[in-house]
């Protein structure tokens, strides 16, 4: 059987939350915001011209960078 307990919300609780937020993103390398769909999206058809001679990673590099999950 499962004990249901009223839990009060925290300043802590609070920043894991933020920082599980910030943390696993995509960034624009360029802004160091998080990187949007149209963003990524307009990198595509650029990428799409150079697939023949780069690698994804080789292109991406200096365009998109990111921030590893903190745990």
């Amino acid at each position: 059987m499962n004990k249901v307990m009223d839990c009060i919300w925290t300043d802590a609780d609070t920043a894991i939350c933020e920082r599980a937020e910030a943390s696993g993103l995509a960034l624009n390398a360029d802004t160091g915001k998080p990187l949007t769909f149209l963003e990524l999206k307009a990198l595509a058809p650029r990428y799409d011209e150079v697939r023949k001679s780069i690698t994804v990673d080789e292109f991406l590099k200096g365009k998109i960078s990111s921030k590893p999950f903190e745990f």
